[in-house]
């Protein structure tokens, strides 16, 4: 029982309660049931003896309805009332024939009914025709003995019928009595009996809760009120309470709620403290993060102006690779035209060494010439006069071929000097080919560093829109912080003041060990 709840217990003790209430009201009740019964018998018993006595007399009024008919000789006349007086008789017999109990009584009433019908048997086949055909006295005094026989022998069956029934009424009267004072006993000991059950109960659940408690409920609620109003110091809490009562869960409680008031205060005196704080440096770094919002702005502006500036050195570095392109274009046709120079100095030196070679060819025509001249002049000398117009043309000849020598010699210095030239011009136009590769090459190369440079510029001003990008997020990110810091100021403020509502609030717990 002492691990049953407090209810658990009640509920106990309502239920054995109850239960011996419920069985002294059925013991109760089928004990008036048993009483009633046995009453009822008794009384049915009464009633069916008095109508077994009202039968007795009955013979009596069948003798006397024969009397009267044979002193006043008014037999039709009485015929009706005997008639009547028979069926209500026999009526009344079958009735008593269903109310007896015992054998006797059987036999009895049975004898009754035999003695009835013998009555009206000699009054109907043996009285009346006396009667009738004026019978000697003697006759009518035989059948009227026997007539009184019968009256005799039905009066005493009923009565004797009666009497058993009585007896047994009688005995049933006392077998009542009997049972009425035993169930009073019965009952006064069961109640007696239920009362020391329940009280006995209701002592062992008392003294189990109360021990449970360690004190009385009135104490307890005291107590629990003073701790309500705040007073922790001076509780008159039992020492010597079992483990596990109340009285110790109030004592335990009662010491931890003393040392949660004292941290409490403690704590809250600390956080005040550290709340007053906390709203100080929130300020500090709300005009810290104000002025980072006025830096990063500026830093937003900055990026964007450079974010511009880049993008202009984008266009102009993808407007210097279209000119470098362009250039290379140019170089390109520039270094074809060169190439065909050099093709058509080459061709030039060709034609002037050939040139040479007919030149050289016509100086020997010319020396031969001469020679040939010379030796003309010689035999048209050894001639004479005959040889003199030979000799002139041979002069002339000679004057020519000298002439075509010093030509073909000035042509050939030209020549030699136009070779050099054009060999000199070659060299110069292979140098200058080889040049224009070199610049056609530089430029390709400066294209492509122009081209990395426009790449470069192009992503640099993608990465540059990144960072002021990043830069705009950051700024709404150190608005929405300084927003944020506003906010955890009110909040570090609220919160010092509700550490303040605090600390008065846990003022009203008075302890004797700490100050109020």
């Amino acid at each position: 029982m002492t691990h049953w709840t407090v209810s658990r217990r009640l509920q106990l003790l309502a239920g054995v309660a109850a239960l011996a209430m419920a069985a002294l009201a059925g013991i109760t009740w089928l004990s008036l049931h048993s009483l009633h019964q046995m009453q009822d018998g008794g009384y049915t018993r009464s009633r069916d003896a008095a109508l077994l006595q009202e039968l007795s007399g009955r013979g009596a009024d069948l003798y006397r309805i024969v009397a009267d008919a044979y002193i006043n000789r008014e037999f039709d006349q009485h015929a009706d009332e005997w008639k009547q007086l028979n069926e209500r008789t026999a009526a009344d017999l079958r009735q008593a024939a269903q109310v007896v109990h015992t054998d006797e009584e059987r036999r009895a009433v049975a004898t009754g009914s035999d003695a009835a019908q013998a009555i009206r048997t000699i009054f109907e086949r043996d009285y009346l025709p006396a009667i009738r055909r004026n019978a000697a006295p003697e006759e009518i005094a035989e059948i009227d003995g026997r007539v009184d026989e019968q009256v005799t022998r039905f009066d005493e069956a009923l009565n004797q019928a009666a009497t058993s029934m009585l007896e047994a009424a009688a005995q049933d009267d006392q077998a009542f009595d009997s049972r009425a004072r035993d169930l009073r006993l019965i009952l006064l000991g069961m109640a007696a009996v239920g009362m020391l059950l329940v009280g006995t109960l209701a002592w062992a659940v008392g003294r189990s809760i109360v021990a449970e408690l360690g004190m009385e409920p009135r104490v307890a609620a005291a107590i629990a009120q003073r701790i309500a109003a705040g007073e922790l110091n001076g509780l008159a809490l039992a020492r010597d309470s079992r483990d596990g009562s109340l009285a110790q869960a109030l004592g335990r409680m009662v010491a931890m709620l003393q040392t949660t008031v004292m941290r409490v205060r403690a704590g809250a005196g600390q956080v005040a403290s550290a709340s007053t704080e906390i709203a100080q440096g929130n300020q500090d770094l709300s005009s810290r993060t104000e002025q980072q919002a006025g830096a990063l702005q500026q830093t937003a502006s900055t990026m964007a102006q450079l974010g511009g500036t880049v993008r202009q050195n984008a266009d102009n570095a993808r407007l210097a690779h279209q000119l470098a392109r362009e250039a290379t274009e140019v170089a390109d046709q520039g270094g074809a035209s060169v190439h065909q120079l050099v093709s058509t100095m080459r061709d030039i030196d060709g034609g002037s060494r050939r040139i040479a070679d007919i030149i050289g060819t016509i100086d020997g025509i010319a020396f031969q010439t001469n020679i040939l001249a010379l030796n003309a002049a010689v035999e048209a000398a050894r001639a004479g006069e005959q040889g003199r117009g030979f000799a002139v043309v041979a002069g002339e000849v000679r004057s020519l071929a000298q002439r075509s020598a010093e030509a073909a010699r000035e042509i050939k210095g030209l020549i030699g000097a136009s070779v050099e030239q054009v060999a000199t011009g070659t060299a110069q136009a292979s140098q200058a080919a080889a040049a224009m590769q070199a610049v056609v090459a530089s430029i390709q190369r400066v294209g492509q560093v122009v081209a990395e440079i426009s790449s470069a510029s192009a992503e640099q001003a993608h990465g540059v829109t990144q960072v002021g990008d990043s830069v705009q997020r950051l700024d709404d990110a150190t608005q929405q912080n300084a927003a944020l810091v506003e906010q955890s100021a009110a909040a570090a403020d609220s919160l010092r003041q509700q550490a303040v509502q605090l600390v008065e609030a846990i003022q009203v717990f008075r302890l004797s060990d700490a100050p109020a």
